[in-house]
């Protein structure tokens, strides 16, 4: 029973985490899209063209619109920044440092395509994800726009599914980072979130290098660990989102039922057993005995209560119960004639059904069984097994 819950429990932690993934995945590509639409929005604006022009000042307040945004909208903190075809930085709306930005990888990667594009990027300022839309004048590229924004709204819907979640920069980005966000590093890892009081408790120089090289999760302290890789369009390793999970919060019910029908199916396996050595050592002492027909009408009397006494423990559990040889159903308990309302008792089911799994409703799930024949030719209830 221990190794078979242990096996359950794995396999419900592995789907838990393969969802967190999925979660993460789904939140990063909402993000790129929002802020790739923003951005290609802001691209068209002619002042905007004029500004990179060097036609006029800028007369556009993103500092404003970024506010807007926070105040409006799930974006938090969303940066703006200005480029020039030669890479230097005209513009941005978190700060009055401006440099040359030809050095990033991306974006020369976005001076050969000339196209919109979404990446992760670890600059002087933030580990964030940044959306990049040309400008155009006359059909020729004159500069870029980029949407700037953080994680921290993707942590804060990950919280509202009961997962605590913090993302970090990778630690040979540390020189990287000149002016920090958050201002807040464990070890050399740059944290690029905010208000990850609760999780630095979990978090510390001695258990980091483990935690971010971990192959699945990890449970310490009742709590699942998992964590999630972040790398850019170069397949470059910039950071990970890690994610706590309460075990608590978990929800392991069937697991739990499980446990109870083994038992229920243990104690009825152990009176059976005990019935048939009991009738072995029975006909064995009687076989010659006078009173033979005498003791065998008790015995059969004895067997019907017993008989009985089984029934009344099938039929005292919740659970629907079948007892079957692989084949052929050869017991219910009362369950499962008040589930299938058709039919009357166990013979009718027979005729009717044949086999529960006749029942079964696809529900184009692969957690879900149906009557068909798995791998190997296993039926449906050797392959849940």
């Amino acid at each position: 029973l221990k190794n078979e819950e242990q096996k359950l429990l794995h396999s419900k932690y592995s789907t838990y985490t393969t969802n967190i993934e999925e979660t993460i995945k789904n939140l990063i590509n909402e993000k790129n899209n929002a802020s790739l639409a923003i951005a290609i929005s802001f691209s068209k604006d002619e002042k905007l063209i004029n500004f990179v022009n060097g036609k006029s000042e800028l007369t556009i307040d993103y500092g404003k619109i970024s506010t807007e945004l926070e105040e409006n909208t799930k974006f938090k903190n969303v940066w703006i920044q200005i480029i020039d075809i030669n890479g230097n930085s005209l513009y941005r709306s978190w700060t009055n440092i401006v440099n040359n930005i030809s050095f990033r990888k991306d974006f020369k990667q976005t001076l050969i395509d000339k196209k919109a594009s979404t990446t992760f990027s670890v600059g002087r300022f933030d580990f964030n994800i940044k959306a990049n839309s040309p400008i155009y004048f006359n059909n020729e590229v004159i500069g870029f726009i980029e949407v700037i924004s953080h994680f921290n709204s993707i942590i804060d819907v990950l919280k509202e599914n009961n997962i605590n979640a913090i993302t970090i920069a990778d630690k040979k980005h540390k020189e990287t980072i000149k002016h920090p966000y958050s201002n807040t590093f464990i070890a050399d890892y740059y944290v690029a979130t905010k208000n990850n009081d609760e999780i630095n408790k979990n978090l510390n120089a001695q258990n980091i290098e483990e935690i971010i090289n971990l192959n699945g999760y990890s449970i310490k302290n009742n709590i699942l660990i998992y964590t999630y890789k972040l790398s850019n369009n170069f397949d470059e390793n910039l950071g990970y989102v890690i994610n706590f999970v309460d075990l608590n919060s978990i929800d392991i019910e069937n697991i739990k039922s499980f446990k109870s029908q083994f038992i229920t199916n243990t104690v009825i396996l152990v009176i059976l057993m005990l019935f048939l050595f009991i009738s072995y050592v029975y006909f064995n002492e009687t076989a010659n005995n006078s009173k033979f027909n005498t003791k065998l009408k008790k015995h059969i009397k004895q067997l019907n209560n017993l008989q009985k006494y089984k029934q009344y423990i099938l039929d005292s559990q919740t659970n629907i119960i079948v007892i079957t040889d692989g084949k052929t159903l050869i017991n219910c308990n009362k369950r499962l004639l008040e589930f299938f309302k058709d039919v009357n008792n166990l013979n009718e089911f027979r005729e009717k059904y044949v086999c529960v799994c006749k029942a079964f409703v696809d529900m184009n799930d692969e957690l879900y069984v149906i009557n068909k024949e798995y791998d190997n030719n296993n039926n449906w209830a050797e392959y849940i097994a």
